[in-house]
């Protein structure tokens, strides 16, 4: 033993041996000796577990006894460590062999009894197919006026150009690619009013900013402004949905955005004096579009294929773009999609006192 620790060592041994601490065989691994060895020390030098846990050499080498004290109250400290290390590790090694028998009798069964995956084709979009992009600010009410104070927020001509233009931005920047084409579907109560009284078209009066004239004028220059701006993208074509607010307007901004695009050849205007339901070939697809005010949705489709037999016909999908609501949903009817469109505009008192205060938005489609 002297050769492996001296003194030191010694003592360390009676102390573990004494403490109660560690096992014969505990101690024996820790110093690294014989189990034989150490039980044959332990007979020679006669150590119990009771025995005293001091030497001879330490009780003359301390210099009080309240060192003697402090130094076994250190020594049952690291007792209690060592016990509870070893109390810890027989958890682990518990937990560790209930694992290995659950891993060797239920999971082996299930690998054994589970049938082999098929190896799953993925599926990649393929950037370069064709698309067009439908899109609609239907019901901007352009010339609307709302007081924050009365109606919650601001709604006038700078604030229908900034969220035309924002939510115009936002939609383009998700594209996966260039469309082949974008459908614009305008009009649809782009106009809150419709003539020089400052009324809709059936007579009703509203909250305006500006002058019946200014609306029209200015709301004709906005409208050529986001179709510019949709150029930069793609093709335009224009269609038109005249609603309740403004069925002449919407005829009058046909007029002058067709006089404006009639030598472009990046941009189409189709003019019809029936705005009350338009229809587009895309692909395998007929599209329909209506203000919403007329056709009941449910009525929609069955409206379709009279009005649109042959193409009806030719097409295997069939989907519907109104407005009128305000807000967005998502139906079918009769074989047909029929999508209700989000509304940019702001509201105003009548909106406001009837509770119609549906989140504004726009969005964009795409029919591949």
């Amino acid at each position: 033993l002297g050769l492996h620790g001296g003194v030191r060592r010694q003592r360390m041994m009676c102390v573990s041996d004494s403490n109660k601490a560690s096992s014969v065989g505990q101690i024996s691994r820790d110093f690294q000796i014989p189990r034989r060895w150490f039980d044959e020390y332990r007979r020679v030098h006669k150590w119990t577990h009771d025995m005293d846990p001091f030497t001879d050499e330490e009780l003359r080498e301390a210099d009080s006894v309240e060192d003697l004290v402090d130094d076994l109250l250190l020594r049952r400290r690291r007792s209690l460590h060592i016990t509870y290390e070893k109390k810890k590790w027989d958890l682990i090694q518990k937990d560790a062999e209930k694992w290995r028998r659950f891993e060797d009798t239920f999971i082996e069964h299930l690998r054994i009894h589970t049938p082999k995956s098929r190896t799953v084709r993925k599926l990649m979009i393929q950037k370069t197919q064709p698309y067009a992009l439908v899109i609609s600010p239907t019901d901007l009410h352009y010339g609307k006026y709302g007081w924050e104070d009365e109606v919650g927020e601001r709604y006038d001509f700078d604030e229908a150009r900034k969220r035309l233009h924002d939510a115009t931005s936002a939609l383009v920047s998700r594209l996966p690619g260039k469309p082949e084409k974008i459908i614009v579907a305008a009009g649809s109560d782009w106009f809150h009013v419709d003539n020089d009284l400052g009324t809709t078209t059936k007579g009703t009066a509203q909250d305006r900013y500006g002058s019946p004239a200014q609306i029209l004028l200015d709301g004709c220059e906005l409208a050529k402004e986001h179709i510019d701006m949709l150029r930069t993208v793609a093709p335009v074509e224009v269609i038109f949905m005249a609603g309740n607010h403004d069925r002449h307007s919407t005829l009058t901004l046909g007029l002058y955005l067709k006089a404006t695009y009639e030598n472009a050849s990046d941009c189409t205007v189709i003019l019809d004096a029936n705005m009350s339901r338009q229809y587009v070939i895309y692909g395998n697809t007929l599209l329909g579009f209506t203000h919403g005010d007329g056709v009941r949705p449910n009525q929609l489709p069955a409206t379709m294929a009279k009005e649109a037999w042959e193409q009806w016909g030719d097409c295997r999908h069939k989907v519907w773009f109104s407005g009128h609501l305000h807000h967005q949903a998502l139906k079918e009817h009769g074989g047909a999609f029929c999508v209700q469109l989000p509304s940019l505009s702001g509201h105003d008192r009548w909106h406001h006192r009837k509770g119609f205060v549906s989140k504004a938005g726009m969005s964009a489609h795409i029919i591949d």
